[in-house]
């Protein structure tokens, strides 16, 4: 994938910037839980093995052109958050659940997996998809109100500019 060059890369010495640069990061028990108003930066050359965990934070943002690997299901995993940008990184699943405020940009989704949906809502509101690409086994995008735990509706959900090509379901 072409991605566009990033003028602005975070300062690895900066408190507010987690930062993963080339090679391969494993995660204890599989998962990182990223804490409010921090930059995640995941160099071109970083690949992830677990999975990327925003649960009730704010102000977070996932920037790069890594990867979280291939076999990590749900590679990114947004939940009761706000004020989240996830930007130009790829994975196999990036799903949004009771949130508000999340902007997709240049994510590249692909899963070969069964039930290997890309990029889900559940029960959220303002979330905007531009510039993705999904290739997924099961549903590229989904929209739903109640389920997977999260309740409620969703308003304001907006996919533009973007590429989507299921295998088995529903782009």
């Amino acid at each position: 994938f072409a991605n566009p060059i990033r003028k602005e890369v975070p300062d690895k010495n900066d408190t507010d910037v987690i930062y993963f640069g080339p090679g391969i990061h494993e995660f204890e028990n599989g998962k990182f839980d990223v804490p409010s108003n921090k930059t995640v930066y995941v160099d071109g050359g970083a690949i992830l093995r677990g999975q990327l965990s925003l649960d009730s934070v704010e102000n977070v943002k996932i920037i790069g052109s890594g990867m979280v690997e291939h076999t990590v299901k749900m590679g990114v995993h947004i939940a009761n958050s706000r004020d989240i940008e996830v930007d130009g990184i790829f994975v196999t699943q990036c799903a949004t659940g009771g949130s508000d405020g999340v902007k997709i940009t240049n994510v590249k989704s692909i899963s070969y997996y069964g039930w290997g949906d890309g990029l889900n809502v559940f029960a959220s509101n303002n979330v905007t998809f531009d510039r993705v690409f999904c290739r997924n086994s099961d549903d590229c995008t989904t929209v739903y109100a109640t389920r997977k735990g999260f309740d409620g509706g969703c308003k304001n959900i907006l996919m533009e500019n973007s590429t989507l090509w299921a295998d088995v379901a529903h782009p």
